[in-house]
C-alpha cells in the first residue's frame, strides 16, 4: 500500500469500506501483517528475513508456510494459528473453485463452523470477519 495512509483496523474492527476502497482483501491484509511480523522478528538480519519471506518460491513465500513458521516460533498462540489456518482454507477453497462460492457454500460453511469464536446467531460472513480480527 502506498500513498495516503488509511486506517484499516480501528478499535479492533476491520473497516471493510476502507479495505474495498484500497482494493484489499481481509486475507491479503492478514497475510501482509503476518509477513511484517515475521520480518520484524528477525531484526538483526533483515537481508536474511527478506530472503526467507519475499517471493512465492522463498522458503516462507506462502501464507500457509508463514502461518506455520510464526506458530512454530511461538509468535502466534494456538487459537490465532488455528483461525488463520481456517481463513486460509476458506480463501483457497474460494480461489481455486470453478463454482461461485459464498460464505454459505457448504464446504466454506463447514470450515467456518470449526473456527474458534463465539457463534451465537452470527452469519458465516461475520464469523469470518471476527476470526480475522
Amino acid at each position: 500500500m502506498c500513498g495516503e495512509p488509511t486506517v484499516l483496523i480501528q478499535k479492533g474492527k476491520i473497516m471493510e469500506d476502507r479495505l474495498k476502497k484500497q482494493r484489499y482483501t481481509i486475507d491479503g491484509l492478514l497475510e501482509e501483517l503476518l509477513l511484517k511480523y515475521l520480518k520484524t522478528s528477525i531484526p538483526d538480519k533483515p537481508s536474511v528475513a527478506n530472503e526467507l519471506v519475499d517471493g512465492f518460491n522463498s522458503p516462507l513465500g506462502t501464507f500457509s508456510s508463514r502461518i506455520k513458521m510464526a506458530y512454530a516460533l511461538n509468535l502466534l498462540k494456538y487459537d490465532l494459528y488455528h483461525n488463520l489456518e481456517k481463513i486460509r482454507a476458506c480463501r483457497n477453497e474460494m480461489a481455486h473453485s470453478e463454482d461461485i462460492m459464498t460464505f454459505d457454500t457448504e464446504s466454506i460453511s463447514k470450515i467456518l463452523k470449526s473456527i474458534d469464536v463465539k457463534k451465537d446467531g452470527l452469519s458465516n460472513r461475520d464469523i469470518f470477519l471476527i476470526a480475522s480480527v
